[in-house]
């Protein structure tokens, strides 16, 4: 059975979301994060970091030069650009906590300390 867009909202806030960045500086988005903000296998993401800090923002690509731009896989997966993952000293096993802004179209990580 499918979720309306309502139900799939309710879950969403409701529960905390977690990701871990692998070996190949992926991480994959859970399936309601995805379902929420319309984030298909095969659509053009941004990825980058938010300024002064050690998060990173994922968002629809809409068109923008400057900033990463990536291909969600078909399991939901998302490269991490190296120069993201250097700049902000990130390493394998990582976790982020996500949180979804979804009237900016907008997934924030932010990295959990161990």
């Amino acid at each position: 059975m499918r979720r309306t867009k309502d139900e799939t909202l309710k879950k969403l806030e409701g529960n905390s979301f977690y990701c871990k960045l692998n070996s190949r500086q992926d991480i994959t988005l859970p399936y309601t994060v995805r379902k929420t903000l319309l984030i298909e296998p095969g659509v053009l993401i941004t990825v980058g970091l938010v300024p002064g800090t050690t998060s990173i923002f994922i968002k629809k690509d809409i068109g923008s030069l400057v900033d990463n731009k990536m291909v969600v896989s078909e399991n939901g997966s998302i490269r991490i650009p190296s120069e993201i993952t250097k700049r902000a000293g990130f390493c394998k096993g990582d976790r982020f906590r996500i949180h979804v802004r979804e009237k900016d179209g907008l997934i924030l990580l932010h990295k959990l300390e161990m």
